[in-house]
Parts: C-alpha cells; sequence; structure tokens
C-alpha cells in the first residue's frame, strides 16, 4: 500500500521539528565565538584573542583593558591611564573604519543595531567612533583618555534563531493548510 501525499507531508514536518529541537535556538550573543583584534599605526597590532562569549571579562589588550561580551552588551573596562596615540587609517573594509582601536568579529548571530550605553564615561566617545557591519563591531578611539574608571558600554541587538517549536508550528500549519479542501467547479 502506497503512503498517502499526507502522511508524507506529515512524516516530512515532524522530522524537520525533531532537527530542529535538537539545536537550541540562540539568544543574544552568549555562547557566540569572539575574535578580538586591535589595529593601531596602519594595521593590526599584536595576535587576535579568541574566546567564546559567556559574560565573563577577557583580557584582549592587557594592561589597557579587558572587553565583556554579554546576551547583549560589550563593556571596555579600562585598567590604566593613559590615551590612544593618534594613527593612521588602520582598518577600512566592509564598513568597520579604525584608526587606533578593537575589533569584535562574530560567529553569529546577525548584528543589527548597535548603540552607546549612558553607562559609558570615555570623553569624547561617540557614535563617530563606532562602525559595526552583521558580523563585526570596530571602535576606534585615537586620540581618547582613559583611566582605570573609564568604560565604553555599548548595546548590541542582534537577530535570534527562531525556536524549534516556532518552527514545528509553522510546519504543521503549511500541512493544514496544503491539506484544505479544494472545491471544483463542474461544468456541465
Amino acid at each position: 500500500m502506497k503512503p498517502s501525499r499526507f502522511v508524507i507531508q506529515v512524516l516530512a514536518v515532524s522530522s524537520l521539528g525533531f532537527m530542529t529541537a535538537a539545536a537550541p535556538a540562540r539568544a543574544g550573543l552568549i555562547g557566540s565565538t569572539v575574535v578580538s583584534q586591535y589595529y593601531t599605526f596602519g594595521g593590526t597590532y599584536g595576535s587576535s584573542t579568541m574566546f567564546t562569549a559567556e559574560g565573563a571579562a577577557h583580557s584582549v589588550y592587557s594592561p589597557q583593558f579587558t572587553v565583556t561580551v554579554t546576551n547583549d552588551q560589550i563593556i571596555y573596562q579600562f585598567n590604566s591611564s593613559g590615551s590612544w596615540s593618534s594613527s593612521p587609517t588602520s582598518l577600512n573594509s566592509g564598513g568597520l573604519f579604525i584608526t587606533s582601536g578593537n575589533l569584535l568579529s562574530f560567529a553569529a548571530p546577525p548584528i543589527t543595531a548597535v548603540k552607546i550605553n549612558s553607562a559609558t564615561n570615555m570623553t569624547g566617545f561617540t557614535l563617530s567612533n563606532l562602525t559595526f557591519n552583521t558580523g563585526a563591531i570596530a571602535v576606534s578611539w585615537a586620540g581618547l583618555g582613559f583611566n582605570s574608571s573609564t568604560k565604553v558600554v555599548l548595546d548590541v541587538t542582534s537577530v535570534d534563531e527562531p525556536p524549534a517549536s516556532a518552527l514545528l508550528v509553522l510546519g504543521v500549519g503549511a500541512v493544514t493548510f496544503s491539506r484544505r479542501p479544494r472545491w471544483r467547479r463542474k461544468l456541465g
């Protein structure tokens, strides 16, 4: 006996639901792989640092600052005093611009907005010091000063993956819609 088209559709949607349930949806930046690279004097400076975003501070450009990546924020906490040197353009690619500063690249999820949080207290730091694209955030602070109480806090909006339950509901809805009665007008 040949299985009906309806049975095949239900099995296909069910297996899709089980496959998506096996991979939990990511909420914000937590769990994302982050690569930090410092740029100054016309190019990269030092080696990059890779870490997993889990809300803990990472020393990416020691001893000047640590960076913490939470679900929806990036927090630069400075550990010493000084000012960033003026520098020629060190990065100008993919919508990202840095003279002297830090680039954070994310494996996922796509970034849709970055704003400066009111907790930021670096004098002179404005939106002109910040560029981003869907996979990276560039902070440029050439000529700006800092001390051990200086913070730069960025609010990040990212696109979350849809939860498996939502995909399953959409699939069942599609099967239901495809099974609706089709009325034909009889020609006579």
